[in-house]
């Protein structure tokens, strides 16, 4: 028999960007997004959601109502996780040791990690690749195919 453990997966804030985006490309990113939330509800992930990934959605204009109506829409299970003290100072400290990541994104990993969360999906990898080897990172396109 296999692992029925539900699987868990972070979203960076570019995913729920890009789904609100609509962009009319050959294949738009905000296609991606969409399937991505879809493939969350279908299979039944468990989607971490961040006090950290709120704020960021709003700093960029995705408004509380504009983020859990997405939620909503798919009817995706959800789970939060809380940025405590002890979070952002290992986050801060892992910026000083490089300059391979930006603060944001390194919290959302520290965050994803905390959370247990077996994805985190993001559109820009290379902002996450000093984190490769405690959580899968994947493109939206890549997480489809898991």
């Amino acid at each position: 028999m296999g692992n029925n453990k539900q699987k868990r997966v972070y979203l960076d804030t570019n995913v729920f960007k890009n789904y609100l985006s609509g962009e009319n490309t050959i294949i738009p990113h905000s296609y991606f997004a969409f399937e991505t939330f879809k493939k969350i509800r279908d299979e039944q992930f468990i989607l971490i959601v961040s006090d950290w990934l709120k704020e960021e959605c709003k700093k960029i204009g995705i408004s509380s109502e504009n983020f859990e109506k997405i939620i909503h829409e798919f009817n995706l299970k959800t789970e939060e996780v809380k940025t405590s003290k002890e979070d952002i100072e290992k986050t801060r400290k892992i910026c000083r040791s490089t300059n391979e990541t930006h603060y944001a994104d390194a919290l959302h990993a520290v965050l994803a990690i905390k959370a247990k969360t077996d994805f985190l999906v993001t559109g820009n990898i290379e902002h996450f690749s000093i984190f490769i080897d405690k959580i899968e990172i994947l493109f939206p396109s890549d997480f489809l195919n898991v």
